[in-house]
């Protein structure tokens, strides 16, 4: 975990104390799923370090969760992460400008 920021290796160590504390009972199939996602993960995104795709995926469930806390529904969550790809991926579009009219450069 050399890799981590110091901020989000202490969220991940809160995370994990969490899960232990709460026992294993109903978490074992969140945790093959979760496996799951990861061993896709690491197929499809060939090149990108398993840490750089565990940061990702923490920062994206701490989003759905918020969202879906605010009363979005799962299609508005889908598009508004389908949106912020546009949005990432425009340079290598060729266009070079964001497709969600983003300011984040």
């Amino acid at each position: 975990m050399s890799d981590l920021p110091e901020a989000e290796r202490a969220q991940f160590a809160g995370v994990s104390q969490a899960i232990r504390a709460s026992g294993a009972g109903g978490l074992e199939g969140s945790r093959m799923a979760g496996q799951g996602l990861a061993d896709k993960l690491r197929v499809v995104l060939p090149g990108v370090e398993e840490v750089t795709i565990g940061r990702v995926l923490h920062k994206a469930g701490i989003e759905i969760a918020m969202r879906t806390h605010a009363g979005a529904c799962p299609e508005d969550i889908a598009a508004g992460f389908t949106m912020a790809a546009l949005d990432l991926v425009a340079p290598a579009l060729g266009d070079g400008q964001p497709q969600g009219g983003g300011t984040s450069r």
